[in-house]
């Protein structure tokens, strides 16, 4: 068969990206039957390029979620004669009536749908607020099949299938949503960390982007609230946008205790990882949480938030907490850096939790699934 994956996001940084990456090249490896075209915008043209003849790319040169891809990728699709099109999100063009597959991650627009998640005007939110839902419905409702990342995201699909449809799921509905786990990616040997406060001071690592629902603001209060931590840096990498810039300038006053390291690359992100003491993800909603098995990769002790996935993902491998609380989050902070038996322990835990998760794994799912829709 001829399998089509949009492969527009293709890159490192951030959940889908590396999703669709780790996929790409496990799935290379592993069918020596299919033929393959991979739909990249021309940002992302030259970062892929096909081992065999048997993968293609096509230029697909729309940006997600926008009106352009709608009217571009149907034809593109169309055109390269696919059997079956895989979509990495829910942004299935609405004019694709063809057969596909599609990954839904997570629900955090239908949890989070205010005007405070977004830098986007009152207008145009809710215009794609609009698309979400449309595109989301047409996912449950047309896919041949959809994966999840956790069971949670499949369990928070089935509770909220009702209201995003107008139907009540069946049992043939249940069986189409496919847990297929994700896993964390070889990072490349550390980059050198070239921040002084780093170079002087123990700090604790949190990674990803700074939406709202990441709870950073309380995490940086519970920080800041601990006298036992005064010694100690709290580091936060992830993407430069509005968001991160506004958190900024809210704990600017605390720039030497706070360390935002905007936009790392792989390198960066390795020598992070490496050199921090341990790691907190204090999320109030994840579909999956990545950073957190990174973490265990490079033998960090792991604390995470009580909340949505991340007991699943994490299992008895991470200090939880309930997120909500600053003393907790606090209680939590100075536990995973002065108990030196739960860091022991929590560093072992993590490498037997990572036997779990691999991409070989996920690319075998997703195949076998395929080859079932076909």
């Amino acid at each position: 068969m001829r399998l089509g994956l949009d492969a527009r996001m293709y890159g490192p940084a951030g959940g889908i990206p590396r999703y669709i990456q780790q996929l790409i090249a496990e799935l290379e490896i592993l069918d020596t039957e299919n033929e393959y075209v991979i739909f990249l915008r021309q940002e992302n043209w030259h970062d892929w390029e096909p081992k065999n003849p048997r993968w293609r790319k096509v230029l697909a040169n729309a940006r997600w979620y926008t009106l352009k891809e709608q009217f571009i990728m149907p034809r593109l699709i169309r055109k390269a004669q696919i059997d079956l099109m895989h979509f990495p999100h829910w942004n299935i063009p609405f004019f694709w009536a063809g057969k596909f597959t599609a990954m839904i991650h997570d629900l955090i627009l239908l949890h989070y749908p205010s005007q405070r998640a977004t830098t986007l005007s009152p207008f145009f939110f809710k215009i794609k607020y609009w698309g979400f839902r449309r595109a989301l419905k047409k996912a449950l409702a047309k896919s041949c099949a959809i994966f999840t990342p956790s069971q949670f995201t499949k369990n928070d699909l089935l509770k909220n299938y009702l209201a995003l449809t107008g139907a009540a799921p069946t049992p043939e509905t249940e069986n189409r949503i496919q847990v297929t786990a994700l896993a964390p990616s070889p990072l490349p040997p550390p980059k050198p960390i070239e921040v002084a406060p780093l170079e002087l001071s123990p700090f604790i690592l949190s990674v990803g982007n700074s939406y709202p629902h990441k709870n950073l603001e309380a995490l940086f209060d519970a920080f800041l609230a601990s006298t036992r931590l005064m010694a100690h840096v709290l580091v936060h990498a992830g993407n430069r946008d509005d968001f991160s810039v506004e958190l900024q300038k809210k704990f600017s006053a605390n720039s030497d205790r706070l360390i935002f390291i905007d936009n790392p690359d792989d390198s960066a992100l390795s020598g992070l990882y490496a050199n921090a003491q341990a790691f907190i993800i204090p999320s109030l909603y994840e579909g999956f949480g990545l950073p957190a098995l990174e973490a265990m990769t490079k033998n960090l002790p792991v604390a995470a938030a009580n909340a949505a996935s991340l007991p699943e993902i994490v299992g008895d491998a991470a200090l939880l907490f309930d997120p909500t609380s600053k003393n907790a989050v606090k209680n939590a902070l100075e536990q995973i850096i002065f108990d030196q038996n739960l860091r022991t322990e929590l560093i072992a835990k993590g490498k037997t939790r990572l036997v779990h998760f691999s991409w070989q794994n996920t690319a075998k799912n997703t195949l076998a699934l395929w080859k079932n829709c076909v």
